[in-house]
């Protein structure tokens, strides 16, 4: 009994392993698999995936080889010079930076949103006003200057009337007003300051930038004191109606 269920088990483990033969041929799975290619060492990756495809299936072979090696032969043989270009880039770029930031400098100067600027309206007690005239513009204007990089608004008006008029606060400024500046340039704003509280140790000494300065009656102005500086004294001592261009 025992013997008939042995050679019974044998034959059909012999049938099933004739089928698995005959469905996958010894000489596509084995170390005597077809001759490789020429031109070509045996082990690859794209020849081992190309000894699973039949060999009447050449256009399927040679995709498979292709998605195994997508590397070209033009890219096998590019020049080694090639390898360098990325050096020569950053060596052209590490030289170029400096220029290339003054550059872009300038240009965010020049287009920037806005320049700021402040203007004070400094009353004595005698209720004369403080007049500066510059170097390089015609007329008398009120004292004052750029917001430089870092300064407050209250810096700046410190810094100007100390180097205009040798003028020092000895109390808090009140800010009138904020305008477009348009004669200058259509970004440029200018923050208005009425200063009354103040010492002048000794009266300023012309130099590069103001030829002159000093305290003026309201009703006895230079002749060609500007029109902005005519409009903000209407505003500050006559009540005439504050606008927004300076």
């Amino acid at each position: 009994m025992w013997g008939t269920a042995c050679r019974d088990l044998y034959h059909k483990f012999s049938s099933v392993s004739a089928v698995r033969n005959r469905a996958l041929p010894r000489a596509e799975i084995g170390p005597t698999a077809r001759s490789d290619p020429p031109n070509r060492k045996p082990g690859g990756g794209a020849d081992a995936i190309a000894a699973m495809v039949p060999a009447s299936d050449s256009n399927q072979k040679g995709d498979v080889q292709a998605m195994a090696d997508p590397k070209s032969e033009s890219d096998a043989a590019a020049p080694a010079s090639r390898s360098s270009a990325p050096g020569r880039l950053a060596r052209l770029r590490r030289a170029g930076e400096p220029v290339l930031r003054r550059v872009l400098h300038l240009w965010w100067r020049l287009s920037r949103g806005l320049t700021l600027g402040v203007r004070a309206l400094v009353i004595d007690p005698e209720g004369r006003v403080f007049l500066v005239r510059h170097s390089y513009v015609s007329g008398w204007y009120l004292p004052g200057g750029g917001v430089e990089i870092g300064e407050t608004l209250g810096e700046a008006l410190v810094r100007e009337l100390s180097e205009e008029g040798n003028l020092h606060l000895t109390g808090a400024a009140t800010l009138h007003g904020v305008y477009l500046n348009a004669r200058v340039s259509r970004r440029d704003h200018v923050a208005l300051f009425v200063v009354r509280d103040f010492v002048q140790p000794a009266p300023p000494r012309p130099n590069r930038e103001i030829v002159a300065a000093g305290f003026f009656p309201v009703d006895a102005l230079p002749a060609d004191t500007t029109r902005g500086t005519r409009a903000r004294l209407a505003e500050v001592l006559d009540g005439a109606p504050v606008t927004e261009h300076w």
